[in-house]
C-alpha cells in the first residue's frame, strides 16, 4: 500500500535536522543510517535506523511570551491585550533548566504583550535561575522587546547590570508613530517612548529599534524616515512590513509591492550615506548574503524550523512565536516534555511542518533564492494563504535591486 508520502524526502528531512533543529556535530563517531526499501517501486516498507553516539548540542532561540496584556493598544497589533495571561516563575525555571540540558548556547527573547509589565523583580529572579542552571562552558543571551513607555532609570540599571539587549518599538517621528502606537485612550505614545530611548542611550545600554512600515511611513518617505533616526542618535534599526493580525481576524496590511518600493528607496539612501554606524538589520543581512557571509536576520537564515521556538505562558511550544495563532504549529508542551522530546526528528508534528515548509519553497523559482533562503515561512504562509500570492518571499525585487547595485559598484556588471 502506498502512502502518498515521499519516504526519501522524509529521510532527508530527518537527516537534515542536524542542521535545522539544532547544530549537531559528531565528536567521535559519525551517524549511521540503515534503511531498506522493499517492493518494485520502493517506498513501501521503509525501516529507518539512526544510531547516534555522542554529540555536542549547540544553540537554540526561545521566544518567551511572558504576558499577553499590554499598556498600549496599537492599531496593527495581533496581541490579545485585553487578556492577562502571565508566565509563572516555575514555568520559566522549567524552560531554562530543560533548554540548558539540551544545548550549550541559548538565546532567551522576552516578549509580550508588554514584557516590562512583569516587573523588575520577575526578571531579577529570572537571572538568578539562569545562574543556578548554567553550567561551565554554556552561554545565555538575553534580549527583551518592549514598547519603551515603561523604561525607567531602575530598568536601565537592571539591563546594564545583566547585559540585556533591548529592542524598542518605534515607528518613526510622531506623525507616523502616533497614528498607530497609541494608549488605550487613543493618545499617542511617542514622547514616552523617546524618553525611554534617551535613558537607554545616555546609560550605554545596548539597544536597537524595530519600526513597522505602514501607509503613514510610505507618506513620510524613506529619506525622512532614516533621517529621523539618525538625528536622534539611533543607529540600529529593524524594519517590519505591517502584516495581517490573523489570530484576531484583522487582514489589513501594507501591500508587498509598496513595502518593496519603500525598502528599495531606503537602501539607496542608506547606501549613499556610507556611514558604518547605521545598521538596518534586513538590508545588512541581504548585503551579507550577497557577499557570501551569513545574514544576521532570522528571516533569511534558511531552515529555521525547530531552531526558533515560541513559548506560551502555559508552556506550549510553537514553531516560532509568529505561528502561535495556528494550533497546527504547536510542537508540544515543555511542562510535560523535554526539548529532546519536542524536537525529536521523529515527532510527526515536526515532520509535517518541515514538509509544509518545503512545499511552500517549491513555488519560489527565483534566481536569488540562495540569498534569501526562500525568506520567512510566516511571510510565505501569509502571501499564499491570505493573498493567494505564491512564488515570492516578499523581498525579491529588493534583493534584485541591491544585487545589481552592489555588482555594479564591484565592477562585475555594466550600467
Amino acid at each position: 500500500m502506498t502512502t502518498g508520502i515521499d519516504i526519501g524526502l522524509i529521510i532527508g528531512l530527518i537527516i537534515g535536522m542536524t542542521g535545522g533543529i539544532v547544530n549537531l556535530h559528531p565528536i567521535d563517531e559519525s551517524m549511521k543510517i540503515n534503511w531498506q526499501q522493499q517492493g518494485e517501486k520502493g517506498a513501501q516498507n521503509v525501516a529507518l535506523k539512526v544510531e547516534r553516539k555522542k554529540y555536542t548540542k549547540r544553540d537554540l532561540s526561545l521566544i518567551f511570551k511572558v504576558v499577553s496584556t499590554c499598556n498600549l493598544a496599537c492599531r496593527y497589533c495581533d496581541a490579545d491585550i485585553y487578556s492577562n495571561r502571565r508566565m509563572s516563575l516555575d514555568m520559566v525555571s522549567q524552560v531554562i533548566a530543560k533548554s540548558l540540558d539540551y544545548v550549550d548556547r541559548v538565546e532567551l527573547i522576552w516578549h509580550g504583550g508588554e514584557p516590562l509589565l512583569m516587573g523588575i523583580q520577575f526578571y531579577e529572579k529570572v537571572v538568578e535561575l539562569q545562574k543556578r542552571y548554567k553550567r561551565e562552558g554554556q552561554t545565555i543571551k538575553n534580549n527583551l522587546q518592549t514598547n519603551g513607555t515603561l523604561i525607567s532609570q531602575e530598568w536601565v540599571d537592571f539591563f546594564k547590570a545583566n547585559d540585556f539587549h533591548v529592542g524598542v518599538s518605534l515607528d518613526g517621528p510622531p506623525e507616523v508613530h502616533n497614528e498607530t502606537r497609541v494608549f488605550r485612550n487613543g493618545q499617542g505614545s511617542f514622547e514616552q517612548v523617546m524618553r525611554g530611548i534617551r535613558l537607554l542611550r545616555e546609560n550605554g545600554v545596548n539597544f536597537g529599534v524595530l519600526a513597522v512600515i505602514t501607509k503613514e511611513t510610505m507618506r513620510l518617505g524613506a529619506k525622512r524616515f532614516l533621517d529621523f533616526f539618525i538625528e536622534n542618535g539611533i543607529f540600529s534599526i529593524g524594519i517590519l512590513r505591517q502584516k495581517p493580525a490573523l489570530n484576531i481576524g484583522r487582514t489589513d496590511a501594507l501591500p508587498r509591492e509598496e513595502f518593496e518600493k519603500f525598502a528599495i528607496e531606503l537602501f539607496d539612501y542608506w547606501y549613499s550615506l556610507d556611514d558604518p554606524r547605521i545598521k538596518i538589520r534586513e538590508l545588512d543581512a541581504i548585503l551579507s548574503r550577497i557577499l557570501g557571509a551569513r545574514g544576521g536576520a532570522c528571516i533569511f537564515s534558511g531552515d529555521c524550523v525547530g531552531k526558533y521556538l515560541g513559548i506560551t505562558p502555559v508552556g506550549d511550544v510553537y514553531h516560532c512565536d509568529e505561528f502561535m495563532f495556528d494550533e497546527r504549529y504547536k510542537l508540544g508542551n515543555i511542562r510535560e516534555q523535554t526539548f529532546e522530546e519536542v524536537l525529536n526528528p521523529m515527532n510527526p508534528k515536526l515532520i509535517r511542518i518541515r514538509l509544509e515548509d518545503l512545499e511552500t519553497k517549491k513555488s519560489i523559482n527565483c534566481k536569488y533564492s540562495k540569498i534569501c533562503n526562500y525568506g520567512c515561512p510566516k511571510d510565505r504562509y501569509v502571501l499564499s494563504r491570505v493573498y493567494n500570492e505564491e512564488g515570492t518571499c516578499g523581498w525579491c525585487n529588493v534583493i534584485d535591486h541591491i544585487y545589481k547595485r552592489v555588482m555594479k559598484d564591484l565592477g562585475k556588471i555594466k550600467e
